[in-house]
């Protein structure tokens, strides 16, 4: 006779604990064992539903991108449209950066494959090609992952806690520098990095023209 919470458990289920762990010990902290644990059932049952902890760590990389919502509204132009996802996108990887570093590990999910496709899209009905639009979704991947490891990187950054006098200089150094400027890091820095991506692809849009 299943017990109560072998009879309740799903996917949705172990999705969520497994996020909860992952937000409070990191991927390194997620394992099937301490998952099943906490679900109070066996590894087996989790396997059940992945087959193992890559699968479980795409299907969490596929919620989390969908819950992002990066992909803007139709209604925009293709310059606007561009940067609302690039926002969208540093936005999401600010506040959850643990995914920064697991991106490049896990197969693209179907939500990841979703955005690419919608972003190519979008570009190639502005007149772009192909692999025009291909570069530029890389390039404003690359632009917000950026932003956001350094911005995760900054928000660490304490001169008490470094091994070496130099590095406290540094480090010193810089925050003031920070302290007395805007803040960086915020949209608008995000901004100045897309509108200048957005520039040089009107360029390319008029040369085809």
């Amino acid at each position: 006779m299943p017990t109560p919470a072998r009879r309740r458990l799903n996917k949705a289920r172990v999705l969520h604990q497994a996020g909860a762990i992952m937000h409070q010990h990191g991927a390194q902290g997620l394992t099937i064992r301490s998952l099943a644990a906490a679900l109070k059932v066996t590894p087996m049952a989790i396997y059940r539903h992945f087959k193992n902890k890559d699968a479980l760590l795409s299907a969490l990389l596929d919620d989390f991108i969908r819950d992002a919502q990066v992909l803007p509204p139709d209604s925009l132009d293709w310059d606007q449209w561009l940067i609302h996802m690039g926002r969208r996108m540093y936005a999401a990887q600010a506040a959850s950066p643990m995914w920064i570093g697991l991106l490049g590990s896990l197969q693209v999910p179907h939500q990841g494959l979703v955005v690419m496709n919608r972003c190519v899209d979008r570009l190639v009905a502005a007149g772009f090609s192909d692999a025009q639009a291909l570069r530029a979704f890389f390039a404003v991947v690359q632009i917000s992952m950026g932003a956001a490891l350094l911005h995760s990187g900054l928000e660490k950054l304490d001169p008490a806690s470094a091994l070496h006098p130099d590095n406290q200089l540094e480090a010193q150094k810089l925050l003031q520098r920070f302290n007395s400027t805007a803040a960086v890091m915020d949209t608008p820095a995000i901004d100045a990095s897309l509108a200048t991506l957005v520039a040089g692809l009107r360029v390319q849009l008029e040369a085809a023209s």
